[in-house]
Parts: structure tokens; C-alpha cells; sequence
């Protein structure tokens, strides 16, 4: 899984993403974001391989539409890139929703429970309503990852 750091590396990535498809970066800029920041997190080698496969994929297209005779992206072209850009936003948002549910060691600051469906960050010193018992909540103002105080670890034990 992925700590607070990862978390908020790939929201920049999605950040890059979106400025990209609002035609605000063009692709060799985001092709080095997005290759500098994968490389300062630490999801598994599955996901990496996703990663790269997709980011080469478009790094192919990038080099060939570079080239100084070369028209504009074919169809096929297109449906590659397009494909792409959506695999790696989707992975990026599954990594990020798993976030909260594993208990991220990383961490030391923990939210406190004001009231039944409040809670409040000792970072910023914001409160906001949440109900959630997963391990892991983000304070919305700050966006740091914290403990859940009403997350309650279940242990197994067995018997013998």
C-alpha cells in the first residue's frame, strides 16, 4: 500500500493530469512530471509496471510527434493516447482510495472525535464532519493523512 508521502505525490500527478487535459502543459511536460514523481513513491511493482506501460506508451507517441516531418497523431494514434491517459488516472485513483483503509505506520498525528460526526485535525486545527471508521482520515483543509480515533483494530486470536 501506499503512506501519506505516496498519497500526496499522486495527487500532484492528478493535478499534472488534469492540466494536461485542459491543454495547459503539453505532453513532454507532463511525461517528465509524471516520470519524476512515480519514481519518489513506493507502490508495488505491479502498479509501477501499469504505470510505466501506459507512460511509455504515450513517451512513443510523444518522440513520434516530435518528429519534424511528421502530421498529426492517426486514429489509432489517438485511441492509444486517450486509453493511456485514462489507465493511468484510474490507477492513480484506485491507489488513492485505498489510502484510508490501511493504517498508515508513517503517521503520527491523530484526529480527535469532538462529536458523534465531527472530527478535528491537530495539524490545522480544523474540524470537519466525518463518520468513518477506516484507519485513516484527510483532513480536508490541510490535506495530511491522520490516525482515525474511531477506527478500532480487530484482532483475531486463535484457538488452540
Amino acid at each position: 500500500m501506499i503512506n501519506n508521502r505516496d498519497r500526496k505525490q499522486l495527487l500532484l500527478m492528478k493535478k499534472f493530469l488534469h492540466q494536461y487535459l485542459e491543454n495547459n502543459i503539453h505532453l513532454s511536460e507532463l511525461l517528465q512530471k509524471l516520470d519524476d514523481l512515480v519514481r519518489l513513491t513506493t507502490p508495488k511493482t505491479k502498479w509501477k509496471k501499469v504505470f510505466f506501460d501506459n507512460w511509455l506508451n504515450l513517451e512513443s507517441l510523444n518522440t513520434e510527434s516530435s518528429g519534424t516531418k511528421r502530421g498529426a497523431l492517426t486514429d489509432e494514434e489517438i485511441k492509444i493516447h486517450n486509453l493511456s491517459i485514462n489507465n493511468i488516472i484510474k490507477i492513480i485513483d484506485d491507489l488513492l482510495l485505498s489510502y484510508e483503509i490501511v493504517l498508515d505506520i508513517t503517521v503520527d498525528n491523530k484526529a480527535q472525535e469532538i462529536a458523534s460526526d465531527w472530527l478535528f485535525c491537530p495539524l490545522c486545527r480544523d474540524a470537519w464532519e466525518n463518520n468513518s471508521k477506516n484507519p485513516m482520515v484527510i483532513c480536508p483543509t490541510c490535506n495530511e493523512g491522520l490516525h482515525n480515533p474511531r477506527y478500532v483494530e480487530e484482532r483475531v486470536s486463535k484457538l488452540s
